[in-house]
């Protein structure tokens, strides 16, 4: 075997292992650290709105990850400018960190190429830190990305769109397209309706595996419960869902996204709407009237960690 095969197998296999718990909470120098050096690259912002995200570093402390983002609300999400910094250092207890590269986090940048950034970051540190790439020929990485999101509306800012819960995947294992389900008032042909069928959820993530009243998407690690009449009525994400932020929550737009794996205390720093996230529980984060359903979002926790993502779909009567 030549020996850029089996790095690269090495290398796969070493990102596959790597739990979802290896990002950290930085200590205060660090923080300190990553702050001042997106700080060297952020362009003044005269806009109306300017934040900074939390930082984070892998488990050995020697890379790090924080973004800014700066624009005006009022004149859509075009208007926003979002710059991140990739830095490195020689050891946990060095104070020698450098910025490796930077990204415009308004936009997926390239895997390979001018700027590519697993020519700049090992890939294994983009996953633990919570970002991914794009590019031909090998689509999303690294794969598979899966994003669940819940929108409120609480503010009734959209009335014309409702409420909604979108499950989404941006997959090598999904022959490298993008999958969308959604639970959403809306219906057919962007959303699959407040009554989301089984033939719904296999046009967005391909044929599952079937038992009596369960779906698997096993390399997805999503779970379904639709029985007979194919009507969905529960969803289960593990490892390694990720949990979209508030997308009503102006002042974190930019914080990395919880993930199933992650320790309560990451998922309390990374995210306000998981501030009351207790150990050995359900937390109910929503409980959403979509359409005809009352779709209800919770995170389950043992052990102090996240252990899944559900959902559950109750048609009203």
């Amino acid at each position: 075997m030549k020996l850029s095969r089996w790095l690269a197998s090495t290398v796969a296999t070493l990102v596959l292992a790597a739990p979802a718990s290896a990002a950290r909470i930085p200590t205060a120098d660090e923080s300190a650290a990553l702050n001042g050096l997106i700080a060297k690259i952020d362009a003044e912002c005269t806009l109306a709105e300017h934040s900074v995200s939390l930082p984070l570093v892998t488990d050995d402390g020697t890379w790090g990850r924080v973004t800014a983002g700066c624009g005006d609300a009022s004149q859509g999400g075009a208007a926003f400018r979002g710059r991140g910094v990739w830095a490195h250092r020689s050891s946990a207890t060095a104070t020698d960190w450098a910025i490796v590269g930077s990204t415009e986090a308004s936009r997926i940048p390239p895997c390979s190429g001018k700027n590519g950034l697993l020519e700049l970051v090992p890939e294994a540190v983009v996953r633990d830190l919570r970002e991914e790439c794009a590019g031909p020929p090998s689509g999303y990485r690294p794969s598979p990305d899966l994003v669940f999101s819940v929108f409120r509306n609480a503010t009734h800012e959209y009335d014309s769109i409702g409420a909604s819960i979108y499950l989404s995947s941006k997959s090598e294992v999904n022959g490298g397209g993008f999958g969308l389900f959604s639970i959403d008032r809306t219906g057919p042909p962007t959303a699959s309706g407040s009554k989301p069928k089984l033939r719904d959820m296999t046009r967005a993530f391909g044929k599952p595996r079937r038992t009596r009243c369960g779906a698997t998407w096993t390399k997805l690690a999503l779970k379904a419960t639709a029985c007979a009449s194919g009507a969905v009525t529960k969803l289960t994400m593990g490892e390694p869902w990720r949990l979209s932020p508030d997308s009503e929550d102006r002042e974190h737009p930019a914080n990395a996204y919880v993930r199933v794996g992650d320790t309560i205390e990451l998922a309390h720093y990374l995210d306000p709407q998981l501030a009351k996230l207790g150990a050995d529980q359900r937390f109910r984060l929503a409980k959403l009237r979509i359409g005809s359903a009352d779709v209800t979002a919770t995170v389950v926790t043992r052990a102090g960690r996240i252990t899944a993502f559900e959902t559950s779909i109750k048609q009203r009567h």
